[in-house]
């Protein structure tokens, strides 16, 4: 089940994660959510391949990346993708993974990635062949 496209509030990822904890992808879409709304997600929907999160301002999302550390998201996890214009981007709320640390960004389309289900060749999802790390040699 994929749960794309909709504007969630704290309330309706709290009820998605109680009625559906099976859900594979996800969007997160707005400044109606909080932490704590991403949280019912990361805590109960453990089977979870895609997440998205588009124009969260409001929304750390180097915090929100941390709440994913989790052993079943290790595993199920491939891939997080950030859609936001400067707010995201900016020094005072840079994006980082270190609370996420088997996720990797990848320098040419911006997609992190799981990089522990992709540990012999480093791929990127998005341009299989194509090593992360030598994009720009």
């Amino acid at each position: 089940m994929n749960f794309k496209n909709f504007i969630h509030t704290d309330e309706s990822l709290r009820l998605t994660a109680l009625l559906f904890p099976s859900i594979k992808e996800i969007s997160f879409e707005g400044n109606l959510l909080s932490i704590a709304g991403v949280q019912h997600i990361a805590m109960s929907c453990n089977k979870l391949k895609h997440i998205e999160f588009y124009e969260c301002s409001n929304l750390n999302i180097s915090n929100a990346f941390a709440l994913f550390n989790t052993e079943d998201h290790k595993e199920h996890l491939e891939r997080i993708f950030v859609h936001a214009e400067s707010s995201c981007r900016s020094s005072d709320n840079a994006i980082t993974i270190d609370g996420l640390p088997f996720m990797a960004l990848c320098d040419r389309c911006q997609l992190y990635y799981n990089q522990l289900k992709n540990e012999k060749e480093m791929l990127c999802l998005y341009h299989p062949g194509v090593s992360f790390s030598y994009l720009f040699l």
